[in-house]
């Protein structure tokens, strides 16, 4: 069976914002690390509430990377689970203001031939 094109380019779309996210699950814990080693630097005590906020934050950005990139891959291999997987991406991207993306993904991810492909 020839591979779709549409799902080939959102497997790529996914994996192309995937990859530079999931750099996150590295760089938050080696930025806690850091300050956990060597704490803030004098003057900077209000700070604090931003390491508490924005670390986590960081991270869970990390792990919608990793999920991102676990999907693209998914898509790639046609495997049923990628489908919806792929439209709980496609939503977020919507909602995060790339309504472009989210709605070729979408568009690609509701055709009846890209459903006939996943189950």
């Amino acid at each position: 069976m020839a591979r779709d094109r549409h799902l080939t380019a959102l497997s790529a779309l996914l994996m192309l914002t995937g990859l530079p996210l999931s750099l996150f699950l590295v760089l938050a814990p080696l930025a806690g690390l850091r300050v956990a080693l060597f704490g803030l630097p004098p003057g900077d005590a209000d700070d604090t509430w931003i390491l508490a906020v924005v670390l986590p934050l960081t991270f869970a950005m990390g792990v919608v990377g990793a999920a991102q990139v676990g999907t693209a891959v998914g898509l790639w291999r046609q495997r049923p689970w990628a489908w919806v997987a792929g439209l709980v991406h496609c939503g977020l991207w919507i909602m995060g203001g790339l309504l472009p993306l989210g709605a070729y993904g979408l568009f690609v991810l509701l055709r009846t031939s890209a459903r006939e492909r996943s189950s």
